[in-house]
């Protein structure tokens, strides 16, 4: 098999047994530069010496070259590939003797008849060299324009097929690229249609209406637009309600009775749906039904609600689709109870959300069983209501806060989505956060953005400049004086304050914010990560764990955290697994290489940490171990054995 280049998504140089080999970002960079901005994938040197180091002097450009030259070369004679030609005073780029992911992906989209849909799909991994760290704003605008060329042409491809009448794919299948090519588009209303129309067709009424529920917000959030005549008209012919749904009393017809105005219902109105579980115990699915009707009393009691009478809510649960209904009676909100097994207990889940998207607005679970529960339905429903209605009136400020200033709420969803491990995005989130205060100065969730913005920078520049994390507290705090109850504000000043390496805050920071939100699954991870650094890596990877839970597709962050508690707990496979996990585990390689040494790894461990080295030549592991903040002198001591058992110095 040949070498492979990997140039779509997280750049990677593969060996002709599919394994990994340390190559340098440059070397991606210049091969990207010949690949696609160069005639024939040859160049002049100080062309190429101006593009990778715009921001440096000739002189030091022509130096830095001729050292990635030099590295290139070794590798590809330790490869025995010849990928680059060194020619008087050029660089020319031999693609013949390996495997390039993008000519493959070129070839596949300028065939004359319809693309292979699977072959393009696998080779399209995600953006043009995702996830490099470019400095210079002329090579990095070059390279975002050649992505956004990339992601049309796969885009355009996928949207083709988004006509089932054109294709002969599986009904699964085109879902599946439905789905996707919203992921890459998230306004493509043909692909929004086909995934309401199959999903329909399929049974999936919940799932296509959600489909259609979360496109529609979107488009209103970000561009403060209405879905296309088409996608509404579809949504009217799937969704409308039928006129006599089939339910246990037919007797009895919501559905026909006439839509409540307005002003009969000025205040949220919520439902309890009939509880599901109980199991091979009758009695006990007695009991919850007990606790429902006790929780649904005391929400009666409640001033800032409108409660739809038990009644009702029984038929509603019962129809073949609540939706219909929920929507007809102008439901806000509805809590679900089920009761399941875990572990051997059986554990009461309390799940509060927004019937518009299905967005879950609070949740809890409790331990139930006759020991717990027989006499004490007032007690528990007397803990369990108060969150409730908190969470409604807090859901419904925040509502109000967005529909006043739909411009500063659009400037921090747009900041949110720049919020990765990249500086220039970083900074690009700032100004946006900065914008929406510039709207409204005392918006909570852009204070809070800010916050991040600052912690990440200062993660990124090494953790060099105290000043960054200083600020960073500073955000925090004002985020959460301004909206006390908003668990973000509390997050960021926990996670601010951890790498302060203030543990007794940050863990009182994170729990407030937990305390808040207690499904919040990135907040989780942060909390897990302070606790396994505060000493408390057992907690703390069950705080991870129920965080992926919760996100079962995570982003590679899950991962990384949950792999630096599984180590701290000597479950060192668990922990290189973990890594493995990560879609581009290169930030995770010290982590990597020193679990493999504790396994007796040696070998392996070693080859990962060349890996480390060609990106991070100067590696120290006491200026390394500086910057992580332990509280146990015996976790940081655990972590520099495996480190220098590894073979880092």
């Amino acid at each position: 098999m040949a070498p492979r280049l990997v140039l779509l998504g997280s750049p990677q140089l593969l060996d002709r047994e599919g394994r990994t080999v340390a190559f340098p970002s440059k070397g991606f960079l210049l091969i990207g530069y010949l690949l696609l901005m160069r005639e024939e994938y040859r160049a002049p040197r100080t062309a190429i010496a101006n593009f990778l180091w715009e921001d440096a002097a000739a002189a030091s450009a022509a130096l830095n070259l001729r050292q990635l030259i030099s590295r290139l070369t070794q590798r590809q004679n330790e490869l025995g590939l010849t990928l680059f030609h060194l020619e008087a005073g050029h660089i020319r780029l031999d693609p013949a003797g390996v495997e390039i992911d993008l000519l493959q992906f070129q070839r596949c989209i300028a065939e004359t008849q319809q693309p292979d849909i699977a072959a393009l799909s696998h080779l399209y991994g995600g953006d043009f060299l995702s996830g490099l760290d470019i400095t210079g704003s002329e090579c990095r605008d070059q390279i975002e324009l050649h992505r956004s060329r990339l992601r049309f042409l796969f885009v355009d491809a996928l949207g083709a097929l988004m006509d089932p009448a054109q294709t002969s794919l599986s009904p699964a299948r085109l879902v599946t690229i439905a789905y996707r090519l919203l992921d890459l588009d998230p306004y493509h209303e043909r692909a929004c249609r086909t995934l309401m129309r199959l999903l329909h067709a399929n049974g999936q009424h919940s799932l296509a209406r959600d489909a259609y529920t979360r496109f529609k917000l979107r488009l209103k959030a970000e561009l403060d637009v209405e879905p296309e005549a088409a996608t509404r008209e579809l949504a009217a012919r799937l969704f409308e309600p039928v006129a006599r749904p089939r339910i246990h009393e037919p007797d009895v017809r919501p559905v026909d009775a006439p839509a409540l105005p307005p002003s009969v219902a000025p205040l949220p109105r919520i439902t309890m749906l009939p509880p599901v579980g109980g199991g091979q115990d009758p009695e006990l699915g007695e009991i919850l039904r007990g606790l429902v009707d006790e929780m649904t009393i005391e929400l009666c009691r409640q001033k800032a609600l409108a409660v739809v009478a038990p009644h009702t809510a029984a038929l509603i649960g019962q129809s073949e689709d609540p939706q219909a209904f929920l929507t007809r009676f102008r439901v806000s909100y509805v809590v679900d109870c089920r009761v399941e097994r875990r572990l051997g207990d059986s554990v009461l889940f309390v799940q509060l959300y927004r019937t518009e998207g299905r967005e879950l607005v609070w949740a809890e679970q409790f331990r139930f069983d006759r020991q717990t529960i027989v006499g004490h339905y007032h007690a528990l429903a007397s803990r369990i209501v108060p969150s409730l209605v908190a969470g409604v009136q807090n859901f419904e400020i925040a509502s109000s806060k967005t529909r006043a200033h739909p411009g500063a709420y659009v400037h921090c969803v747009l900041g949110l989505r720049q919020l990765t491990l990249d500086l220039p995005s970083v900074r690009r989130a700032r100004k946006a956060f900065r914008a929406a205060l510039e709207e409204v100065p005392d918006f909570a969730l852009a204070v809070s953005g800010l916050a991040r913005s600052y912690q990440l920078e200062w993660l990124l520049l090494a953790r060099r400049d105290p000043t960054l994390l200083e600020e960073s507290i500073r955000l925090a705090q004002r985020a959460v004086a301004l909206d006390p109850d908003d668990a973000r504000g509390h997050r960021e000043l926990g996670v601010a304050r951890l790498y302060a390496q203030r543990f007794d805050d940050s863990l009182a920071d994170l729990a407030l914010a937990e305390r808040a939100n207690a499904q919040y699954a990135d907040l989780l991870v942060d909390h897990g990560d302070a606790l396994t650094h505060a000493g408390d890596p057992a907690l703390g990877l069950r705080k991870l764990e129920h965080a992926i839970e919760l996100n079962p597709l995570p982003p590679d962050a899950y991962w990384w955290v949950a792999g630096g508690a599984q180590y701290l707990l000597g479950r060192y496979q668990d922990a290189v697994e973990s890594v493995r996990s990560m879609r581009n585990p290169a930030a995770a390689n010290r982590l990597l290489a020193a679990s493999l040494a504790m396994l007796g790894e040696k070998a392996e461990a070693r080859r990962v940490v060349r890996l480390v080295k060609e990106e991070h030549p100067d590696f120290r592991i006491a200026n390394w171990l500086a910057m992580v903040p332990f509280r146990d002198p015996q976790g940081r001591q655990h972590y520099e054995d495996g480190l220098r058992a590894a073979g880092f110095q």
